[in-house]
This record gives structure tokens, C-alpha cells and sequence, in this order.
């Protein structure tokens, strides 16, 4: 949807709150090769702009949550994915206090912290 998009495509996508829609999705998604589609699109959007990064922080860290503490055996697309979408908002969690509450409380860091102290390859 929006890999190698034109800059008028990204702008059209963002425009109509994509970002929004798919984590509204996300929410109610039970299929792991949609929840796949839909991480990797939040993930390219999250890299082009501001207002897809607050959408995201607005409205999806509670689905990042619930993504990045699954287990990883149940999908590692999906979770590469969310930590792709993670790493690109970032920037916009850190100048936040309540997302950065909203992170730790909700576990993300511990785990993610856990996924470091690893010692396989399932997670790097």
C-alpha cells in the first residue's frame, strides 16, 4: 500500500487517516497473515511523516502492546513488524510523557529489554 509510493500517494494515504483505519483493524484482527499485512503497512507508514507517527501514538500503543507481549512463536512477521513501527515512532514516544507511561506500564520495555537478553536468533 504504500512501499515505494509516489510523495502525492503517501500524502493521499495520510490525508485519509489510513493509519487510524488500520490500527482500528488491528484491534478487531483474530487472522495472523491480516494482523501480518497490517503491521507491515503501519510500519512503512510510520517512516513517512509526522501525522502517521501521532496517529500511531495517539491511538496504536495499545495495540503495540499487546503485539510486542504476544509470544514470539505465535508470529515473528508480526512482531518484526511492530518493532519496526516501534522503533519509528520512537523519536515522537520520547517527547511524550504519557506514551512513554503508556509503554512501561503496559510492559513494552521490560520486554522489550527481554528480547536483548536473549540468546537466539528468534529476536535481534
Amino acid at each position: 500500500l504504500s512501499w515505494r509510493a509516489s510523495s502525492q500517494t503517501k500524502q493521499n494515504l495520510t490525508n485519509c487517516q489510513v493509519c487510524s483505519v488500520l490500527i482500528d483493524l488491528g484491534r478487531r484482527c483474530s487472522d495472523c497473515s491480516t494482523m501480518r499485512v497490517l503491521t507491515s503497512t503501519l510500519w512503512n507508514l510510520s517512516a513517512h511523516n509526522a501525522p502517521n507517527k501521532e496517529a500511531l501514538c495517539n491511538e496504536g500503543l495499545e495495540l503495540i502492546a499487546v503485539l510486542i507481549n504476544q509470544p514470539v512463536q505465535r508470529n515473528t512477521a508480526v512482531l518484526e513488524s511492530t518493532l519496526g513501527i516501534l522503533r519509528n515512532i520512537s523519536s515522537h514516544v520520547a517527547q511524550v510523557g504519557q506514551f512513554r507511561r503508556s509503554l512501561r506500564e503496559s510492559g513494552v520495555l521490560s520486554r522489550l529489554v527481554d528480547f536483548l537478553q536473549r540468546s537466539n536468533d528468534t529476536v535481534r
